[in-house]
């Protein structure tokens, strides 16, 4: 996983954490939240939150990096769960997709974790975006894309018999037009 924060530094998801790419001296910096990670414990996902922290989905639950005190903090939801996506959309809702184990939603408020959504078990959802327009979340999963309306729950699924080039989504692009571009195993 790659990120490039909002002071245009670039993270890249590793073993045990993350590094941070030095633009000047050409070198690479490594954060770690295990400090001897077996080849099962890497940082798959990154999304910066709008408090300037970083929200990790790793295959022991998610976690979150404060780039300036350089410090990992394990959530205490889904632990040990393998977190294979994180998103966070524009309502403050955390998104979290667990392999095999569907999608969550939660919210942070007062300092503690509320959960306002589980579902999708059927799914091993890859990614999760939304068109910050409609509120909509755009899903890829090993099965299809799923269009979830998360005000009322209702979601909808299309596979290669709607038309996808296939059905395996590893990645989801919205861009500023709100045409939705896929990358699967046959390509965009």
């Amino acid at each position: 996983s790659f990120l490039r924060d909002r002071y245009h530094q670039m993270w890249v998801g590793t073993y045990g954490g993350l590094l941070r790419f030095d633009d000047k001296q050409q070198s690479f910096k490594l954060y770690q939240f295990d400090k001897s990670p077996s080849r099962n414990n890497y940082t798959r996902n990154i999304t910066e939150l709008p408090d300037g922290n970083f929200l990790l989905g790793t295959p022991v639950g998610p976690w979150i990096f404060n780039p300036k005190t350089e410090k990992f903090k394990q959530l205490p939801i889904l632990k040990n769960r393998n977190i294979f996506s994180v998103y966070q959309s524009k309502d403050s809702t955390i998104w979290l997709a667990a392999y095999f184990e569907g999608l969550y939603g939660f919210r942070y408020q007062d300092k503690t974790w509320k959960q306002v959504y589980s579902g999708m078990k059927q799914f091993n959802i890859n990614v999760i975006r939304e068109d910050t327009v409609s509120k909509k979340l755009w899903i890829g999963s090993e099965k299809g894309l799923i269009e979830l309306n998360p005000t009322n729950r209702i979601y909808h699924f299309y596979n290669d018999r709607h038309g996808l080039g296939n059905s395996y989504i590893y990645g989801v692009v919205i861009d500023k037009r709100r045409d939705i571009w896929l990358s699967t195993n046959h390509g965009i």
